[in-house]
């Protein structure tokens, strides 16, 4: 039998690349249609210092619908809602990047909330390090499959 995921998948950007030098939020995730998303970071090299006041963290925010097909006012999700999270400045945070040589790395983590609507937010904090980045979300467990994939 074979196995085939790309049909009960769908990809979404959800941090185009880019080179990261202060706060950012990513695209908003439309949720609908899936029961799982999968946040996959992938981060580049930085270039200047990181250490334990010069740090960035990624985070997950949450949204309902706004009753217009869109997002509404994003949240911190809530230590609960998401796998692989660690100690953060707020809860949803599941990578520090806070030591030099640790990039290039790959970070993911799962939601597992409710919210229709979900992001990765970057927070920076007095850094003068520059870090390229991009992220995709990987939605899973479609209500309908197969999914529509290119």
């Amino acid at each position: 039998m074979t196995q085939d995921m790309h049909s009960i998948i769908e990809v979404d950007v959800a941090l185009a690349a880019v080179s990261v030098t202060g706060d950012l939020n990513g695209a908003d995730v439309d949720r609908r249609g899936f029961e799982s998303c999968e946040f996959i970071a992938n981060i580049g090299i930085e270039s200047g210092t990181l250490d334990a006041t010069n740090f960035y963290e990624l985070e997950i925010e949450e949204a309902d619908d706004n009753g217009s097909d869109a997002a509404g006012s994003y949240t911190d999700v809530a230590a609960a809602d998401i796998l692989d999270d660690i100690a953060g400045t707020n809860t949803g945070t599941f990578a520090l990047l806070n030591a030099a040589g640790e990039a290039p790395s790959i970070h993911r983590c799962a939601y597992i909330g409710q919210k229709r609507w979900v992001r990765i937010v970057i927070n920076e904090t007095l850094s003068a390090a520059t870090i390229p980045m991009s992220a995709v979300a990987v939605k899973g467990h479609p209500r309908t499959a197969p999914t529509n994939n290119p």
